[in-house]
């Protein structure tokens, strides 16, 4: 969560002034794209598309924000190494606390209060990225039929071993 408050992005769509957000609740709405995720210190996601929901619940100093997100992004099959495209859906919350200084903690991130605009854009690749499966592939039989052949040659067999 540490990169959350400190990785800032070139698109102020994203940024919300958390000293300035009135009591109660606020709903955001965003469709990230290829334009999103090029922008991004990032090589997992090669380009995608979602749609991406924001409630923030403010009360005092914390602010609640749940997000949700839902699409398909590409990414580099782990098997034949050409492009796969995989669907996203997720949804997360993380509790925002203003405070003297900034720091993370294990169920909040502390966000210094003399500067309180928090960027979004990073926390939304963060669900979009871990929604993601740990093993990123094409279904059995879909991947490049040449560098499944590749593969093939090189497989070793138990008679071999």
């Amino acid at each position: 969560m540490q990169a959350v408050s400190r990785k800032i992005m070139a698109d102020k769509r994203f940024f919300i002034d958390l000293g300035a957000m009135p009591e109660g609740e606020k709903v955001y709405h965003y469709h990230v794209d290829d334009a999103f995720f090029g922008s991004l210190e990032q090589d997992e996601i090669l380009r995608g598309e979602a749609e991406v929901k924001v409630v923030l619940r403010c009360h005092g100093d914390e602010v609640l924000l749940k997000l949700s997100c839902a699409g398909s992004v590409a990414v580099t099959c782990e098997r034949c190494l050409d492009e796969v495209v995989l669907p996203v859906e997720a949804e997360d919350e993380v509790l925002l606390v203003l405070a003297d200084h900034d720091e993370d903690g294990e169920d909040r991130v502390l966000i210094d209060r003399r500067n309180a605009v928090f960027d979004l854009g990073w926390l939304i690749y963060e669900i979009i990225e871990t929604s993601l499966p740990l093993v990123r592939r094409h279904p059995e039989g879909e991947c490049n039929p040449q560098m499944e052949e590749l593969l093939r040659t090189h497989l070793c067999t138990a008679e071999e071993e």
